[in-house]
């Protein structure tokens, strides 16, 4: 077992008690990855920066964590076999629907309502194409291929009662 702190993100509407008695917010208002509770990876500056952008500094944080070994959690990171399937499936629907180009999101629900999609989260990274240019760790000497230094991971987990390891708590109020 690999247990991963992960942080939510939400506007500090009410208390932050009220709010931790709710449990984790479901998001459906444009999900990246589809309708679930979206959390952060790893990195509580994610999250922070998050409620700093999003919330205009009037967030709090709750954290809670997941087995990161689990065979339920769609691994768009660090399986490669799970970057395949989605790519050869995203493929097939731009094919089959003459798109030139596809939303994640549009691929994960097609997936689950064709029965292919056993999981109850998936963990992806956003990368900003203009982001690029601002790369402080490059690979070669052209700047071509760079290290993220801060990755975005986020994770959409669909079920949490059956794939969140520990309880869901109040870490902190914006600074």
């Amino acid at each position: 077992m690999k247990e991963v702190e992960i942080y939510q993100t939400v506007s500090s509407v009410g208390t932050f008690h009220d709010r931790e008695l709710l449990g984790p917010i479901f998001c459906e208002n444009n999900p990246w990855l589809g309708d679930g509770y979206y959390f952060w990876d790893s990195l509580l500056s994610n999250a922070e920066w998050w409620g700093k952008t999003h919330y205009h500094n009037e967030y709090y944080i709750f954290s809670s964590s997941y087995d990161a070994h689990t065979d339920y959690l769609f691994d768009l990171v660090g399986d490669a076999k799970h970057i395949d399937l989605l790519y050869h499936y995203a493929r097939g629907l731009k094919k089959i629907f003459g798109l030139k180009t596809i939303k994640v999101s549009t691929v994960i629900e097609f997936m689950k309502r064709d029965g292919k999609f056993p999981f109850m989260a998936i963990r992806a990274e956003g990368r900003n194409v203009k982001s690029k240019k601002n790369a402080i760790l490059v690979f070669d000497e052209q700047g071509m291929y760079y290290l993220q230094p801060i990755p975005k991971i986020q994770l959409c987990v669909i079920d949490c009662n059956h794939f969140l390891i520990s309880d869901y708590k109040f870490l902190k109020a914006n600074d």
